[in-house]
């Protein structure tokens, strides 16, 4: 019964750029530890790539050596805004993509970890008007050798399904 019930809820559509818009990415692991800033794990790319691609927005990646250095020195999400909004080539759209992970505690064999996320979605158009989410996702590891970049690898798909939906609001509204 219960299956039958949720085939009967309807599916939302992700919105649809009009034309292929590309969209500057920066995908940034800061560690909390350490005035270090790393790039994220592959698996997180994976599911933006997904998450745009769907919206008929093309992801054009920062590579973490191009960002490395202005990153490392500035750490508010506006400074490395702007920092993209001045290197932007031929992209009027910037999605900025910053995690970190700490570790909370051991739990029934398990070793728990909280990824903080912020996504930050800007235009050209309106640089004054970005959209920013902030959230937390509690993951669950079991092993001890697993750190940072495995625990926001595995919040990776929560990660995808937030972008794509500030994607939609920002979509919606245009």
């Amino acid at each position: 019964m219960v299956l039958m019930l949720f085939a009967c809820i309807p599916h939302l559509l992700p919105q649809q750029a009009e034309v292929q818009l590309p969209v500057d990415v920066a995908v940034v692991t800061d560690q909390l530890d350490q005035r270090a800033v790393l790039g994220a794990p592959a698996a997180v790319q994976t599911v933006l790539t997904d998450a745009l691609e769907r919206r008929n927005l093309k992801p054009q990646f920062l590579a973490p050596e191009v960002w490395l250095q202005p990153f490392t020195a500035a750490r508010s999400s506006g400074q490395r805004l702007r920092w993209m909004f001045g290197r932007a080539e031929g992209s009027d759209m910037q999605l900025l993509v910053e995690t970190s992970a700490s570790f909370y505690s051991f739990i029934g064999g398990r070793y728990r970890w909280t990824v903080t996320v912020i996504l930050t979605l800007s235009s050209k158009e309106s640089p004054g008007d970005e959209q920013q989410e902030r959230f937390e996702v509690p993951i669950f590891l079991d092993h001890d050798h697993e750190r940072e970049a495995e625990a926001i690898a595995e919040a990776a798909p929560f990660i995808g399904q937030r972008a794509g939906g500030m994607l939609d609001v920002w979509l919606g509204g245009r």
